[in-house]
């Protein structure tokens, strides 16, 4: 991995694991450290030349001529590599990472005292409660707030924490820790952004359970022509700067654990790199996680017909409240989990079933942890059929919902290894299942390809897709 980093290729790797983060952080630390040591030294080389020069007065200094090309060799601003992590643990990691790196017991660290306590992880509230998957253990740990932004000035026996953005050579943030800055109508305000020359997202598919329009809105703004000078000499910014260039001169780099339109499309649109091309991993071949389900379980997988991506979301409405929900409510069937992974999806089938007066209760990430407690209850006792239940709170929570008989998918998890947890729900050692009717469905359409995927495997995805009929019965524990 390091050899194509080291190339500046544009870099997509959407086979991050749990396990495999450190290693990745490691190869990319490792890379930008690289990075700024050898334009260090450019710069310091020029200026050796410069000085030579200009003491022999062999270069005249009037802002052209074919003799300052050779020091054209810095941006309009200080800062070259940008760092975009979901938590200040990871942002945590990545410092203690550089430190590493660069000597631990020789380098100098200033305001380290500081950065620990920030950042670290003692007298941080423990979230964990009870058994959780090993993932969620991983993802959580430490300090978990989403909402911080870093400068870090790194020379050879020092590294400087919390430097202005100006004088910074990495930036270390998270999509909301920069989103006021952005969002500022103030001229200038994010000029620090416009020489960026690496940038790096890691753990790209935790986004997607935060706010994802913030991560478009902070790679929108990179490398935007700045509206001030901020004391730059303009006979040594790189022409291409100067030009209007500098997104096609970027390194991206994207580490995510699986692909997703959304991290896909964010990679097509942004990956610029003109020099040296790009770089992308496919994903590993996959059975899915079906086979993770733990007894025997019918599940049907049923297709909607639309035309454009476009028409996705409100065909996938139409077709839940007209064919699906109807049939259920029709029915005998109790203890009903309607999973749905968008939360504005959510709101448009919460408002649905309400102005139906369907007898159900609701679980998102918005809501109170007493009204959640209240709702797990009326489900667990049968006092409501229906339980309304979103991605992003399993995410968050993996709490382990007790009296689940049926599940609806609204659409699939973007998270894969979601839909054998959910699934598992229903097979509760406490509770005596033997004479109740278990049975799990599952809508999905064409342009849900890489979710199914991920549930059913490379094999049956394609042949589920491709296939005319728009109903498919598959029983967990069949190869």
């Amino acid at each position: 991995m390091f050899n194509i980093l080291n190339s500046y290729k544009d870099f997509y790797y959407p086979r991050q694991s749990t396990d495999s983060v450190e290693s990745t952080r490691l190869v990319y630390c490792l890379h930008l450290l690289n990075h700024l040591f050898k334009t260090r030294k450019e710069v310091l080389r020029n200026n050796s030349k410069f000085k030579a020069q200009k003491d022999a007065s062999l270069l005249v200094d009037d802002g052209g001529g074919d003799d300052e090309k050779i020091f054209r060799d810095q941006g309009f601003t200080h800062a070259k590599v940008l760092i975009v992590v979901p938590m200040r643990s990871s942002a945590f990691k990545i410092v203690q990472m550089i430190i590493t790196l660069m000597s631990s017991d020789k380098v100098r660290v200033s305001n380290e005292d500081r950065f620990k306590s920030e950042y670290g992880s003692e007298g941080v509230e423990e979230v964990k409660k009870g058994f959780k998957p090993d993932d969620f253990e991983k993802t959580f740990d430490g300090n978990l707030d989403d909402n911080f932004k870093i400068g870090l000035s790194v020379c050879k026996k020092t590294l400087k924490l919390y430097v202005d953005f100006y004088a910074s050579d990495v930036i270390i943030t998270s999509p909301l820790g920069l989103k006021s800055v952005i969002d500022s109508k103030q001229s200038g305000e994010t000029d620090f952004l416009s020489s960026i020359e690496l940038v790096i997202i890691d753990q790209a598919h935790v986004f997607l359970m935060q706010n994802w329009s913030d991560v478009l809105n902070l790679v929108s703004s990179l490398n935007k022509q700045p509206q001030q000078s901020h004391g730059v000499k303009l006979s040594r910014v790189r022409m291409f700067c100067i030009n209007g260039w500098s997104s096609l001169y970027r390194q991206t780099i994207i580490m995510s654990a699986y692909q997703t339109p959304e991290i896909n499309s964010l990679f097509n649109k942004f990956s610029t790199n003109i020099l040296s091309g790009r770089c992308m991993v496919q994903p590993a071949p996959t059975t899915g996680t079906i086979c993770n389900i733990v007894n025997t379980l019918a599940q049907t997988f049923r297709k909607f017909a639309v035309d454009s991506v476009q028409l996705v979301n409100d065909a996938r409405f139409n077709y839940f409240t007209n064919r699906i929900i109807s049939e259920y409510r029709s029915s005998t069937c109790q203890h009903i989990m309607v999973f749905i992974s968008s939360y504005y999806d959510f709101v448009r089938v919460r408002n649905f079933m309400k102005k139906e007066d369907f007898d159900f209760v609701h679980i998102c990430e918005y809501t109170d942890e007493k009204d959640v407690s209240r709702a797990r209850q009326s489900f667990f006792k049968g006092k409501v059929r229906f339980l309304l239940y979103t991605e992003r709170f399993h995410f968050y929570h993996r709490y382990r919902i007790r009296g689940v008989h049926h599940i609806i998918f609204y659409d699939l998890p973007v998270n894969s290894h979601f839909y054998p947890e959910l699934c598992n729900m229903m097979f509760d050692n406490k509770c005596n299942r033997s004479s109740i009717d278990q049975s799990c469905l599952v809508v999905y359409s064409r342009y849900d390809a890489i979710k199914l995927v991920g549930v059913v495997g490379d094999e049956r995805a394609s042949l589920m897709i491709q296939a005319h009929r728009d109903t498919h019965l598959l029983m967990s524990g069949d190869s």
